[in-house]
């Protein structure tokens, strides 16, 4: 067992958790009951933000949404207090809902890990965990992965291998209007 693994597993880091998890919980009920101090006036304080924005920008944003780090399960608390439904969902990152309980601790004791995961460069045990969990659940073909980042990166690096392994390759299908991702090359098939 890794001293990471020993780590989560003692009764005092899981205590903690709970307790992390409780006070996030607490500030969820109460920011749903009680408006906030320096809400005494929400419309204006969230246009003055939403135009302090746009200048430091260069153009406004295309919602005029300002969160305020607030979710629960498919709702979003926005920076002027009120609670929406978040039909994005995070624009695809949060397909689970916010503050998941599992996902909130889960988040959290990676937090604890004292080397940074980097991409492909850096990886911790758990790098492997999941990526042979993965591969369990793959089709029979799949024997290798590689985990990404982010869908952009994901399809860049899909995109070397094929490159890479069926030289000369010089022609992708695309769909039309669909997003690849916010990378150069990925915007460009669109």
């Amino acid at each position: 067992m890794s001293s990471q693994n020993e780590l989560f597993s003692q009764p005092s880091f899981q205590r903690g958790l709970d307790l992390i998890l409780e006070a996030i919980a607490q500030q969820q009920r109460e920011s749903r009951t009680t408006p906030r101090a320096s809400d005494s006036a929400p419309e204006q304080t969230h246009a003055q933000s939403l135009e302090r924005i746009a200048r430091l920008r260069g153009r406004p944003l295309f919602f005029p949404y300002l969160g305020s780090g607030l979710g629960r399960g498919a709702r979003v608390q926005t920076a002027d207090g009120r609670w929406l439904l978040d039909f994005a969902t995070g624009i695809g990152v949060h397909f689970f809902g916010h503050s998941h309980p599992d996902l909130e601790r889960t988040a959290l004791a990676a937090a604890a890990s004292d080397i940074v995961m980097q991409g492909n460069l850096q990886a911790n045990t758990e790098y492997g965990d999941l990526l042979a969990i993965l591969l369990t659940h793959a089709a029979p073909q799949l024997v290798h992965g590689w985990l990404s980042l982010s869908g952009a990166e994901a399809n860049e690096n899909a995109l070397k291998l094929i490159r890479y392994h069926h030289q000369p390759a010089h022609a992708l299908i695309a769909f039309r209007r669909c997003f690849h991702g916010r990378t150069t090359t990925m915007a460009g098939l669109a």
